[in-house]
């Protein structure tokens, strides 16, 4: 796997606790609409996070483009979704975001016994 992607992955997912923390008093959580019902994502952590951004956009990309095609895809996508100092999220970051963990949790809810993404939803 292609460093620079695992380099952003990582960064992406630490942003995005930061920006969750900073929405809920300094708490990792995240709220999401799933079917007009609110789901709180509880005690995210940097792996829940990066599980959910390879299994539900990496793997996706991999297999409607290839492995090849789309790690050049993957680093593009992921490099704009960064403030220029990596620290925080773009507005573009953060609503790619809520979307990733929308699947995640629609994936999660539709198998709950193979929650892989190790999600604790509330």
């Amino acid at each position: 796997m292609n460093n620079s992607l695992e380099l952003n992955r990582n960064r992406i997912a630490g942003a995005f606790l930061e920006y969750c923390k900073r929405l809920s008093g300094g708490h990792p959580v995240c709220t999401v609409k799933i079917k007009r019902k609110q789901v709180i994502l509880g005690e995210l952590s940097t792996d829940a996070v990066c599980r959910c951004l390879k299994d539900c956009f990496e793997a996706q990309c991999n297999k409607e483009y290839g492995q090849a095609s789309s790690i050049e895809l993957l680093t593009s996508t992921y490099s704009g979704m960064l403030s220029k100092d990596n620290s925080k999220l773009t507005q573009e970051g953060i609503e790619f975001m809520a979307d990733i963990m929308s699947n995640a949790v629609e994936i999660a809810l539709t198998h709950p016994k193979n929650n892989s993404l190790g999600l604790e939803m509330y």
